[in-house]
This record gives C-alpha cells, sequence and structure tokens, in this order.
C-alpha cells in the first residue's frame, strides 16, 4: 500500500464548498455530538485545513447556524400542513414533525442554533392555521410557537441521556426511601416518552378546539 498523498499546489485552494463542509459536519455532529464537535476535528474528517474551513465559516457558532437553518429549511419541506380541517392540520404537522426529529439525535438541538428567520417562517404558516378556529392574530401566533416548540423541547429530551443517568445512579445506589420517585422518573425517562409526547400534542390541539368552540356558541 502506498503511503504517499496527493499534495496540493501551492496558492490553490482545495476543492470544497459550503454545502460539502455542511455535509461534513451534520456527519460530525451525528457522532460526536455538540459537546465533541470541534473546527479542527471537521477539518481533519475533511482533510483540509482550518484555514480553508474558516474562509466560509469564521467561526462555529456561524458553522451551526447555517447548519441548523439549512436542516431545517429541508425539514419544512418534508411536514406538511394537510389534513380535515385547521385541527387535523395541526395534528398531521405536529406529529409530523415529532417523527422527523427522532430519526437524528441531533435535530431538536439544531432548534437552539437556528436564525429566527428560518423560524418565523414557519410560524407564520402555523399561525394562518390556527386562526381559522377565530384566534385573534397575536394569540395565534405565541400558540404556533407554544406549539413548535412543545414538540421540539419533548424531543430533545427524549434523546437527553442525562436523566436517565440520574436513573440509573439512583437505581445502583439501592435507596429505598427514593423508590416511589424513581418509579415516576423510570417511566419518564424510558417508558413512556412517546406516550407523553403525544399525549401533551393532543392537549394543546383539544384546547384550541374547545377555544373554538368557545368562540363559535358567543
Amino acid at each position: 500500500m502506498s503511503l504517499h498523498k496527493t499534495r496540493q499546489k501551492a496558492g490553490r485552494p482545495p476543492k470544497i464548498s459550503a454545502k460539502a463542509i455542511l455535509d461534513s459536519a451534520s456527519s460530525l455532529l451525528m457522532e460526536s455530538g455538540e459537546k465533541g464537535f470541534s473546527m479542527r476535528k471537521l477539518a481533519i474528517s475533511m482533510n483540509i485545513g482550518l484555514s480553508s474551513l474558516y474562509h466560509y465559516y469564521p467561526s462555529k457558532d456561524g458553522l451551526f447556524t447555517a447548519l441548523a437553518d439549512s436542516t431545517i429549511e429541508q425539514l419544512w419541506h418534508d411536514v406538511t400542513l394537510t389534513g380535515p380541517g385547521w385541527g387535523g392540520k395541526l395534528h398531521h404537522w405536529a406529529f409530523g414533525l415529532a417523527r422527523q426529529l427522532s430519526l437524528n439525535n441531533y435535530l431538536a438541538w439544531l432548534f437552539s442554533q437556528a436564525s429566527p428567520t428560518i423560524l418565523l417562517r414557519e410560524l407564520e404558516k402555523l399561525a394562518i392555521i390556527i386562526e381559522e378556529s377565530g384566534m385573534p392574530r397575536p394569540q395565534a401566533l405565541l400558540m404556533a410557537q407554544s406549539l413548535l416548540w412543545t414538540v421540539v423541547s419533548f424531543q430533545f429530551m427524549s434523546t437527553e441521556p442525562s436523566l436517565q443517568k440520574f436513573v440509573d445512579e439512583k437505581r445502583t445506589a439501592n435507596n429505598s426511601s427514593d423508590h416511589k420517585h424513581l418509579e415516576v422518573l423510570e417511566t419518564v425517562a424510558t417508558e413512556q416518552f412517546d406516550e407523553l409526547i403525544a399525549l401533551t400534542i393532543e392537549n394543546q390541539i383539544r384546547g384550541l378546539e374547545m377555544y373554538a368552540n368557545r368562540e363559535n356558541c358567543s
């Protein structure tokens, strides 16, 4: 096996692109998580110099924002507002988003890195649907934001290992006085998380339906 590597000619920039960097960053983030991610690791994985990487993205925060915006933009194409009536559309959207977020552990975390614009566009679409219930525009926007962050937050918590680690440590300690507390934590941490997400989404949409019925009767 040859140990010789092809060297880049001096003065010629490496053949990389912003998209290639984002694709590699996505793979590294999935492999290492946000805490194990670094620009140096990314450069090594792409076999390029740090200076070439910083030419496209001067900071890790900037890279994360670009990756978040690109990923979430695609996510919006995969999650549609379709269904019977405004309640059916919200139901389809919320559960569709939850399913997409469950595909990769880091997707929910990326929402915290996204630019406001990429989120506001989707919130506007949601608010228009919610307004069909009779809710005024300002409240509809707030409800849209609440529904979005409910789905994202629950999905993030479902992939966060810290709670399960805490449960395991408590179980290892075998503290009988914490037995009841431990049962509750175990249920929330592992057994019922999908059901908890579903119940919370259903309750939010049911609350909107109750609001609409009240407005129609008044």
